[in-house]
């Protein structure tokens, strides 16, 4: 079985070999892209009802799944990653059980264009459990009155400025109970959290359709003018269309079954020392690494090896993966060389590198915006003249532009009902529009599963506006900022995915649409309900400090504001010095890779390569870039389309032994479970 076609495979050797350019017309046939869709008789039917409710049951699954997991077994960290194993794996059951509802009634089985439309209603569920949106925003909601001690004055820095319709009170003790633990009398008091938190999803919701309408707005500068690779929309998407017959192809191949035992037996045999203590343990894995330090004063490269960021990087281009492993050495020779030589920054911004990375993250986001300028100018005439252009998107240009407008008018009302400035909320909700582009932009040309900003908002907005924001500032960023920003950066990522998946099936989109909100409701209620009601349990969040969210994260962030508050900060020469470098740095790798073909150096891993998760999956990048370097270079086109189906079972294997070391902390070690899949 070929899981690509002879042209896919072909564009992605021309890509790897020759470095052809997404902005280079010449080029643009040569880049590695999803299937084209195949005309289909009846455009009403690719969204079926009990598609939908399959898709609305896996969001619910996503969200108990990860959240139990890591909160109450205190097991894998499933909800990590641009492609959670929370999504990934429980999709990937109704991927394989498909086929056997066939064999019950031939009706039964899933079609394709079924299944994709899952897959969307799931990325888009999986933005919400534990640290991305539900954990993060009640261990911030909760923090503030019951946390504060004269020895950090909270209460003199912000109480004063907490809005009482955006926080829980805690008057009755509703909020000690939470961090404590509720009395076996008691139930859970979702009345004390009613009105935030309706107040906050209407705030979540505004950034939804934000992002949905900057989705409309780029895919087709991303997906046709550049000819964005999205690999990991296009995995699953290749693995569906190969149920096309009723029966899963790959499935016959022999490099399948190789991969996937290689990845299954090792996570299985790991399983058996928590039984049989003198098993040794095969030390292969997402958690087991060994640091290499290059002296004295550089930081050390973390060796491991990542099964998901194996396999989705064998479909990533090559120049990316050497750009990723190459800044990232290239950054530890640089911090280790600013501490022999005593250059620091300000004690809130980290190394200099960080900045760097920082400024370079920002260029990289508005050179892709210049770069999309025509375009978006098209967009914008279709408020007065209709575009017929625009027929197989999921919103019209003219509703996309009014709803991104509307949208932003409500989010910005919201924070300047929460007291931050006009100045404050101009430079924070802007920071975080362009760390949504950003992100999903680089996510969709490289496939990196792990990887996250460099810098959060609320610590560069402060920094960049220095003594012209004031407390009330600082309490309301602390409150937006960080109930949104995670490793995901919300949810564009996720539609942009979703918009491309749509590309390949062309459903109807007003019903795209509707089922994307459902899934966006269902995931953000059920997230909040059982996140709360394991807070209110018998031990308390207190103790969920193992995770950071409920830990150290919402202590951290009050006591930048006290300190923020009390003694302004602001970026000084050296910092704006930092920012400016890493920006000229992505600008020149921008336009060198824009105007020579043989360039090989792609500019995301300039600005993204010493963020925490790529430090800790360099190495396996550098593995599959060297792998997949001998394979093209030996084999050719046909030695690497053979080998797809080996990297789909190692995925496919270690999923399932995810599941099952999960299956057995569920039984035998509720609340000590293993960590056997993170970063």
């Amino acid at each position: 079985m070929i899981l690509a076609s002879t042209s896919q495979t072909q564009h992605i050797t021309a890509r790897a070999t020759t470095g052809g350019r997404p902005y280079n017309l010449t080029n643009r046939k040569k880049c590695m892209s999803l299937p084209n869709p195949a005309p289909q008789p009846d455009p009403a039917s690719y969204i079926t009802t009990r598609a939908i409710i399959v898709g609305l049951i896996l969001t619910i699954v996503i969200c108990y799944f990860a959240t139990d997991t890591t909160y109450r077994l205190r097991a894998s960290r499933v909800s990590l990653g641009h492609m959670p194993m929370s999504l990934w794996l429980p999709f990937l059951l109704i991927f394989l059980i498909n086929p056997l509802l066939k064999k019950i009634r031939e009706n039964w089985m899933l079609r394709p264009h079924e299944l994709g439309l899952i897959l969307c209603m799931g990325f888009i569920g999986s933005v919400f459990p534990t640290k991305n949106v539900a954990g993060r925003l009640i261990a911030v909601l909760a923090s503030p009155y019951y946390k504060a001690t004269p020895e950090n004055r909270w209460a003199e820095f912000t109480h004063e400025h907490i809005q009482p319709w955006a926080v829980p009170s805690n008057r009755a003790g509703d909020i000690t109970n939470l961090w404590e633990g509720l009395p076996a009398h008691l139930s859970t008091p979702y009345h004390v959290w009613a009105v935030p938190l309706f107040w906050w999803f209407t705030f979540f919701f505004a950034l939804f359709i934000a992002c949905l309408c900057i989705t409309v707005i780029l895919r087709k500068q991303w997906v046709e003018h550049e000819r964005i690779t999205f690999p990991l929309a296009q995995l699953p998407v290749l693995m569906i269309q190969d149920t096309a017959s009723g029966q899963i192809g790959f499935l016959k191949n022999k490099l399948f079954w190789t991969g996937f035992g290689i990845g299954l037996f090792i996570l299985s045999w790991n399983i058996l020392p928590l039984f049989w203590h003198n098993l040794p343990i095969i030390p292969i894995g997402p958690t087991y690494r060994t640091a290499i330090s290059f002296g004295h004063d550089f930081p050390p490269l973390q060796v491991k090896f990542n099964f998901v960021m194996a396999a989705f990087g064998y479909l990533t281009n090559l120049e990316v993966l050497l750009s990723i492993w190459l800044f990232h050495v290239l950054s530890l020779i640089e911090i280790g060389a600013l501490n022999r030589f005593g250059i620091t920054v300000g004690k809130d911004f980290g190394s200099g590198l960080l900045l760097q990375q920082v400024g370079g993250f920002i260029a990289f986001a508005l050179f892709g915006l210049f770069m999309a300028r025509q375009h978006i100018g098209t967009v914008i005439c279709a408020l007065w003249q209709p575009n017929a252009e625009d027929k197989t998107e999921l919103l019209s240009y003219r509703t996309a532009v009014i709803g991104l407008i509307i949208a932003l008018i409500y989010a910005s009302a919201y924070m300047y009902a929460l007291g931050i400035s006009l100045l404050g909320i101009a430079v924070q909700l802007g920071l975080l529009l362009i760390y949504f582009i950003g992100l999903a932009k680089i996510v969709a040309e490289t496939g990196l599963v792990y990887v996250e900003t460099p810098l959060r908002t609320q610590e560069l907005a402060a920094a960049a506006l220095g003594t012209n924001v004031q407390t009330p500032d600082h309490v309301g960023m602390a409150l937006s900022a960080n109930s949104v920003e995670s490793h995901r950066e919300y949810i564009l990522p996720s539609l942009t995915h979703t918009a491309k998946i749509h590309d390949v099936f062309r459903w109807p989109r007003n019903r795209m649409v509707a089922a994307l909100m459902l899934a966006f409701i269902i995931g953000f209620v059920v997230s909040i309900i059982y996140t709360l009601n394991l807070c209110y349990g018998a031990t308390g969040a207190a103790n969920i400090r193992h995770v950071f969210v409920f830990g150290g994260y919402s202590q951290r962030m009050f006591d930048r504001v006290v300190s923020w508050a009390s003694e302004p900060t602001s970026f000084g020469r050296v910092e704006w010095q930092f920012l400016t470098a890493g920006a000229l740095g992505t600008l020149f790798l921008s336009l060198m890779r824009l105007r020579f073909a043989w360039w090989p150096l792609h500019p995301v891993g300039f600005t993204v390569g010493y963020v925490y998760p790529v430090r800790v999956t360099a190495f396996t990048v550098f593995l599959v870039w060297a792998f997949k370097s001998i394979v093209l270079r030996i084999g050719g086109i046909r030695l690497y389309r053979n080998l797809q189906p080996f990297f789909i079972g190692l995925l496919i294997g270690y999923t399932l032994g995810v599941g099952l070391s999960t299956l057995v902390d569920h039984i035998y070690f509720p609340g000590n479970g293993h960590m056997v899949h993170s970063w």
